[in-house]
């Protein structure tokens, strides 16, 4: 398991957070701005999944009385969808916004 978790966080710190020069300074990209841009992602998603319930319950509100889970509209399931989307989000930018300082060359 742990060697899944260090190719992924790999995978993901090299796609997004590679560091790059500043265009202004030439100074590398800092861990906070690197937790910033993680952030400002994390937030866009969560974003679309709420504003996909808002848009739903203004222009479809009749989508959400369906029952697709024993009885249990979907509005209840949306619901619990965004608090469990929120609760993995969190989590994901904990595993990615350690405090560890980049490595340094020589």
């Amino acid at each position: 398991m742990r060697r899944v978790y260090e190719k992924y966080q790999k995978i993901w710190t090299t796609r997004f957070f590679s560091a790059k020069p500043d265009t202004q300074s030439g100074v590398i990209l800092t861990m906070e701005r690197q937790h910033s841009r993680l952030g400002l992602l994390l937030f866009l998603i969560y974003l679309l999944l709420y504003g996909g319930f808002v848009l739903i319950n203004t222009f479809r509100p009749d989508w959400m009385q369906v029952q697709p889970l024993n009885g249990v509209n979907l509005a209840i399931v949306y619901g619990f969808g965004l608090i469990l989307a929120a609760f993995l989000l969190a989590l994901i930018y904990g595993l990615f916004s350690h405090d560890e300082p980049p490595e340094e060359s020589p």
